[in-house]
């Protein structure tokens, strides 16, 4: 665990404060990146964000709850801080997947439940 810096613990605050919806939205822009000057609505990047969610979710569920072993960290002091806990998890996002941002989908995670979707007793 590395402890983040003033800029992503801002950034990470940042993303604490906005709705579910908006990080998806926030994952369906980086989706669709490549369609450069096309616009899309709201409506449409967040269903890209939730498809993109759902084609990787085992995919996540493996490498934070399983391999990461979230349910045992969530013992520890040092993840009961969500800033913490959300910036590690976005460095385990980041080694996996390119070209969504790391600590929106790590901020969803938390946010949504983190807890359930690990399965921890």
């Amino acid at each position: 665990m590395r402890n983040p810096t003033k800029t992503e613990i801002e950034e990470i605050k940042y993303y604490m404060s906005l709705p579910l919806d908006s990080l998806l939205i926030f994952i369906g822009q980086a989706v669709v990146e490549q369609h450069e000057g096309v616009q899309f609505s709201d409506e449409h990047l967040k269903n890209e964000g939730n498809s993109w969610f759902l084609k990787y979710k085992k995919r996540i569920k493996s490498e934070i709850c399983v391999k990461w072993d979230f349910c045992e960290k969530l013992k520890s002091e040092t993840y009961k801080d969500n800033v913490t806990l959300i910036a590690s998890i976005g460095d385990i996002i980041a080694g996996i997947f390119i070209g969504v941002p790391p600590f929106v989908v790590s901020t969803l995670l938390v946010k949504s439940g983190l807890t359930k979707f690990c399965a921890c007793p």
